[in-house]
């Protein structure tokens, strides 16, 4: 299945926040979703815009978890990235049909020591 809002995240990812804007602005006409006013969200001009983005989203969908977990940063003043951005970073690939969960930083900085245990004494015995 592919992403409805594929054109509107690759604008978001290379910060091209005006093609981003552009195009949330038609799909908020046409087809206003949870999803699409978080990803207005992202793209905000300020906080107040991204607040009203938020509850939106959260209207629509109580149990969007990004958007509601953003929205409680914002009301509470707390700063947005400081405790979890996890929560509202991807947390799966998917690909065809199956969803293949992502590593997170220990993970990652685990299996590259152990690559280098490994292939430290490969690369010295050639």
């Amino acid at each position: 299945m592919s992403d409805p809002y594929g054109e509107i995240h690759l604008a978001i990812a290379t910060y091209d926040h005006e093609r981003a804007r552009d195009l949330l602005r038609k799909a908020i006409r046409e087809n206003p979703t949870a999803e699409v006013y978080y990803l207005a969200s992202q793209v905000a001009l300020n906080n107040t815009q991204k607040k009203d983005f938020l509850k939106k989203a959260v209207a629509l969908d109580p149990f969007h978890k990004e958007a509601t977990y953003l929205l409680s940063r914002l009301e509470s003043g707390a700063p947005i990235w400081s405790s979890s951005p996890e929560a509202y970073t991807a947390k799966s690939v998917q690909s065809g049909s199956q969803s293949y969960a992502l590593a997170g930083v220990g993970a990652r900085l685990a299996a590259y020591l152990l690559d280098g245990i490994v292939l430290i004494p490969i690369r010295f015995a050639t």
